[in-house]
């Protein structure tokens, strides 16, 4: 799939600007080709992580709420795609949700939503194709820390985006979900006919693959 067109215009060459990179690109992280999806490892895809629900359920919902972010439907039209494209081989909700995050251009479509004074933007001319998603991700955690003045330990790094580890992607989501419901308590949301608040069986697809059902019954038994 090619990298959405860049819609926020010229900005720095480099995501290292106006913060510490160091705290968040690691010396060396984990690496990755573009097409492979979330590495999941035998101990039960590596799904241990504490949560009150589900990250199936998490994810789905995630996706709703999503559903609501003024300027996110292009990146829905691009799961959407991706997911037919996938021919239900790969289209669980979590590595749908997972690849869709992985570019960091809906990131940053979720903070300009909060309409800053400057919003978010990338130079993707000046930046190496495969480095895109993580300058942008940079700049959404650099906002969440010094505009939203959301506590580094309640933020995740960007090897929990970009690696394989489940546990980490739960840190994701909850930043995510965080910065949705300041969008929300300020009135910037936009109201759809599927609320997030909703039954999650509403949204639960009526047949399912059975790679979809394996992966269901998995998320959602598999809780610390």
């Amino acid at each position: 799939m090619t990298q959405p067109p860049n819609r926020y215009g010229p900005g720095p060459s480099r995501a290292n600007v106006n913060g510490n990179q160091q705290a968040f690109f690691p010396t060396s992280p984990p690496q990755q080709t573009e097409s492979d999806g979330p590495v999941r490892d035998n101990s039960i895809m590596n799904i241990r992580a504490d949560l009150n629900s589900s990250l199936y359920q998490i994810c789905l919902g995630l996706r709703r709420r999503l559903a609501e972010v003024p300027g996110f439907d292009q990146h829905i039209a691009e799961l959407e795609e991706e997911e037919a494209e996938a021919n239900d081989s790969v289209t669980d909700p979590v590595t749908s949700m997972w690849n869709c995050l992985r570019r960091g251009y809906p990131l940053m479509t979720i903070y300009n939503a909060l309409q800053p004074e400057r919003p978010l933007e990338v130079d993707a001319t000046k930046l190496a194709e495969s480095n895109i998603g993580k300058a942008a991700t940079f700049k959404f955690l650099q906002a969440c820390l010094t505009d939203l003045m959301i506590p580094p330990n309640e933020c995740f790094l960007i090897t929990d985006l970009y690696g394989g580890d489940t546990s980490g992607f739960v840190k994701v989501t909850k930043v995510v979900n965080k910065v949705l419901s300041i969008l929300d308590q300020r009135g910037l949301l936009i109201p759809s006919k599927s609320s997030y608040r909703g039954d999650d069986s509403n949204v639960v697809p009526q047949k399912l693959t059975h790679r979809q059902n394996i992966v269901k019954e998995i998320v959602t038994t598999e809780r610390t």
